[in-house]
């Protein structure tokens, strides 16, 4: 996949003034080089080339536009892109100087506002719009555009980057963050065999899982008949029945293990989506149920997934579908999955933006009339606990998570006609009251007719190919996509190119092959997202071949501790709503606004538990503790990084090795330099301590907290 280059804004002759018209005015050409000035609000065109590969679809929603006055950011509203006659690959991008999210209010009526614009994860140069007086920019000194041509004239990156380019070892790099949990050299070996598309394509007949499910059987309820209190081992009986200990540990050897590395990811994302908690769930078993429907349907069709979560007795258990009866109907799922597994709060345009009213407000998706109408229809679903064909797991006493619920029918309600969402081409905007409803089979047929038309009339919804999209890709790629991105993706899963609707696998191709994902440079400061305490831990596991602490045996895979002390703990997420808000932001730095949802995790004490964590793996390991349950422990392999310390005194060779395998070769000067100071600290002599300390600092460093 050919890199996507670093877009350049047009300045006036010999200046880092931006060229400029008033989009009023423009009539298609170049303007002159007088100074302009304009005020917050005003509708403009700026000129920006170097956007050679853009797509016939792509629009102005491609681009970010970013304005600085005065230390504040501001991020400014596109409006329109238009080829510019008789100037070849140069276009007008219409942008209005106005915030449309406002954290930081508007732009001032006076300053001097530095502009720079983003595409596909790269940053264009900086240049200078004057507001409000034609002075305001006298003394601002900024990067001109023809500086930005003599740095981009090979590639669209600087010449030093043109040997990275051709190898593309960055761009495997971070598709190995995007797709797996973590890069290691087994798969980084195939990515330069088969080339991406291939491998994606090979993921999805790859066998799933490595490991066998626990697969412990279910116990009663009550944990002091489960695990009696006088069993010499009541101990262990909890920790493996009554916990997510064996899950949890299943789901991490899978992660540092299994070669169908794309299925877990994806399992992984969607059970942020689809979201039921231990935390309710108490026994392993009911959990593992729920996690084998994310298996099943991970490469499915959305619309399979949709009708077997609904039926799982985790998630009923868990949002109460199995306690929703006609004369006492609970609205616990029938919200959430609209509001957080289908179509969100809002109208969406197919980009992931709002749809917005004649004042510019979002118009909601639904309102509460329609929430108890969809209520009526999850009526009657319980546990499988009768003697049947359909509950062959039953159990007398003993809950049944293993089969999906099955229905009474006299506790549905048969009785109420049915309005649905009624968008343009909704199929069963309206489910009308049973007639025939005389008898148990009548009732059957009716709820099952009911429950499946109910699921068409979401699953069609406009609003569930971006909802779902976008959820995914800030997931896998960025927190932040372009409405563009999201716009690719959105049509991946309303058609696979077949006519076929929800296909995951066309979804999850379209994410990682997209543009905006791809490349081995992204400059756009903006770009990527914070690695969520599962992904921080496993891609630096991955990269230096875990085993046991004692190196003999693969790990135990016991390492949720470890990322429950930085707020994740694996299938035992605090609410519904996840482990962070997917539209969490978060003021970074003092003056922006960077949507970032997993900084919902990050505060003071998880930022300190994610470097004892790397403290930890560098300098010890995860050691064996049979109390605390840790049969085996786990390791890492620094016999390679200090074979290059002890080859190479400078520590330069081992600065570049970590620049490549843990930064896609983008490493900053200043990372750069605290690795030199680290490095020259501890005696040549010494080289095993050198990759150590070198390692640390790296796997510390703010850059590679952030998946870029």
């Amino acid at each position: 996949m050919p890199n996507s280059l670093g877009p350049i804004l047009l300045t006036e002759n010999d200046s880092t003034q931006a060229l400029v018209a008033d989009a009023n005015k423009w009539r298609g050409n170049l303007p002159s080089d007088e100074p302009q000035v304009y005020k917050r609000d005003d509708q403009v065109i700026l000129f920006v080339t170097n956007v050679k590969s853009m797509k016939p679809k792509e629009d102005e929603n491609a681009f970010f536009v970013y304005a600085n006055v005065n230390g504040k950011a501001y991020r400014l509203t596109p409006i329109s892109l238009t080829s510019v006659p008789n100037s070849p690959e140069t276009y007008g991008l219409g942008v209005k100087l106005h915030d449309e999210r406002g954290y930081n209010g508007q732009l001032p009526a006076e300053g001097c506002a530095s502009l720079q614009i983003a595409w596909r994860g790269n940053i264009s140069n900086m240049v200078r719009l004057a507001l409000g007086k034609a002075d305001s920019c006298k003394n601002e000194r900024t990067v001109s555009a023809t500086a930005m041509l003599d740095q981009q004239r090979v590639t669209g990156l600087g010449q030093a980057d043109a040997n990275l380019l051709a190898a593309g070892v960055g761009d495997r790099i971070r598709f190995m963050e995007q797709a797996t949990f973590g890069p290691d050299r087994a798969t980084e070996k195939r990515l330069r065999e088969f080339g991406i598309a291939t491998w994606i394509k090979k993921q999805f007949d790859q066998s799933y899982p490595t490991f066998a499910y626990p697969g412990l059987p279910l116990k009663s309820g009550d944990s002091a008949i489960g695990c009696p209190v006088e069993d010499p081992n009541r101990a262990a009986c909890l920790r493996d029945y009554y916990s997510q200990y064996q899950q949890q540990n299943h789901f991490f050897k899978e992660a540092l293990y299994d070669d169908a590395q794309l299925h877990h990811r994806t399992v992984w994302a969607l059970s942020q989506l689809w979201v039921t908690s231990g935390n309710t769930n108490l026994q392993g078993r009911w959990m593992e149920e729920y996690v084998k429907v994310l298996d099943r349907h991970a490469f499915g069709n959305y619309r399979d997934l949709m009708y077997e979560m609904t039926l799982n007795p985790a998630m009923g258990n868990f949002l109460d579908m199995i306690r929703s009866t006609r004369t006492s109907p609970n609205e616990n799922y029938p919200r959430e999955i609209l509001q957080l597994f289908t179509v969100g709060v809002y109208e969406l345009n197919q980009d992931g933006t709002q749809v917005r009213d004649a004042n510019n407000n979002p118009i909601p998706t639904y309102d509460q009339a329609r929430i108890n109408n969809f209520t009526r229809i999850y009526t009657g679903w319980t546990f499988c606990n009768v003697v049947s064909a359909e509950c062959p797991n039953h159990q007398s006493g003993i809950p049944n998570y293993i089969d999906s619920m099955r229905l009474v029918p006299s506790n549905h309600d048969t009785a109420n006609s049915k309005a649905l969402f009624n968008y343009p081409g909704a199929p069963y905007a309206t489910i009308p009251a049973c007639t025939n409803c005389t008898n148990d089979a009548n009732r059957t047929t009716y709820a099952y007719n009911s429950l499946n038309q109910a699921l068409d009339n979401i699953f069609n919804h406009p609003n569930v190919g971006p909802f779902v999209g976008k959820f995914l890709i800030q997931h896998l790629v960025t927190s932040d996509p372009s409405p563009t991105y999201v716009g690719r993706v959105a049509a991946a899963f309303n058609n696979n190119g077949a006519g076929v609707r929800g296909d995951m696998q066309a979804v999850i191709r379209a994410i990682l092959l997209d543009p905006e994902a791809r490349g081995d440079i992204k400059t756009d400061p903006n770009y990527g997202k914070l690695r969520e305490p599962v992904q921080f831990v496993t891609n630096i596991l991955r990269r230096f071949n875990p085993l046991s602490a004692d190196r003999l045996q693969q790990s135990d895979g016991v390492i949720n501790g470890v990322t429950s002390g930085m707020g994740q703990n694996v299938l035992n997420p605090p609410s519904v709503f996840n482990y962070y808000s997917p539209d969490y932001v978060v003021s970074v730095v003092p003056g922006t606004d960077v949507p970032g949802p997993e900084f919902g995790l990050l505060n003071t004490g998880t930022s300190f538990s994610r470097i004892n964590f790397v403290n930890t793996i560098v300098f010890n390991r995860i050691v064996v503790n049979v109390g605390a349950n840790i049969p085996l422990g786990t390791s890492i392999d620094l016999t390679g990084l200090q074979a290059i310390a002890q080859s190479d005194p400078s520590g330069e060779a081992l600065i570049e090795t970590l620049n490549e395998k843990m930064l896609h070769g983008v490493m900053s000067e200043n990372v750069k330099n605290a690795l030199r100071t680290a490095i020259q600290a501890v005696p040549a002599s010494d080289p095993l301590l050198r990759a150590k300390q070198a390692l640390y600092v790296i796997a510390a460093s703010s850059q590679f907290q952030i998946q870029r």
